[in-house]
């Protein structure tokens, strides 16, 4: 006998009927994942939260009160659930915030059904995402403050390695960061790829991200850069 592979169970927020509505039609576009509740009551929320056990959190942030009390309330009922956000725009320093406080995904509004899927099987898979629409250096940076619960060091990374990923997380291309370190750039490249490693991650996006999660650096306000 064939055992079916089981369902993500999603709960979706969203306050506004109509944007709820064309979300619940598109997730039943997809096979695997099982809509268990569409609610526009946070207090409601948090009860079927408590009571359905869901797999992951689908919610429109904008319409949160207090976004980030909101997702602390979350987190105690269930530490596990992934969440992912929704939002037209969001502030420079609130994304950093978000991050910190366990948000695994942060997606535009009106992000077609496609891409919504996408978002939520790579958080599923263990991924954090950030829209590129949403995601930039400059508003990582701005306002993010200095950790001191990690260091490059406890990540495993050696002292030129903590320097690269700086540049990185500030959106330098490996061709910059070799003029700025004043190293070649196949040793850049090395550099990169043994940080790639260390931290776990596919790509620059998710090094930056985790650095940025947790707390490693502490910055200036940086120039508007998009990492590659």
């Amino acid at each position: 006998m064939i055992m079916k592979e089981k369902r993500i169970r999603v709960v979706l927020y969203e306050a506004n009927d109509l944007m709820r509505y064309g979300l619940r039609f598109a997730f039943k576009k997809f096979d695997d994942i099982e809509l268990i509740a569409d609610l526009a009551s946070f207090p409601e929320l948090i009860h079927v939260t408590e009571d359905l056990v869901p797999d992951l959190l689908v919610l429109d942030s904008v319409t949160l009160y207090d976004p980030i009390e909101s997702l602390k309330m979350l987190r105690e009922i269930n530490k596990s659930m992934k969440i992912v956000f929704l939002s037209d725009s969001i502030e420079q320093d609130r994304l950093c915030t978000l991050l910190r406080n366990g948000v695994d995904a942060v997606t535009e509004k009106d992000a077609d059904a496609d891409q919504l899927f996408f978002t939520l099987m790579s958080v599923m898979a263990g991924n954090i995402s950030i829209s590129k629409e949403l995601f930039s250096a400059a508003n990582l940076l701005e306002g993010y403050k200095k950790s001191k619960a990690m260091s490059p060091c406890s990540l495993g990374l050696s002292a030129r390695e903590a320097e690269v990923l700086e540049l990185i997380v500030n959106g330098r291309s490996n061709d910059q960061i070799s003029k700025e370190l004043f190293i070649s750039l196949a040793t850049t490249k090395t550099h990169v790829r043994n940080i790639l490693n260390k931290l776990n991650v596919e790509d620059r996006t998710q090094a930056a991200v985790k650095a940025l999660r947790s707390g490693l650096y502490s910055f200036k306000e940086a120039e508007e850069a998009v990492l590659v």
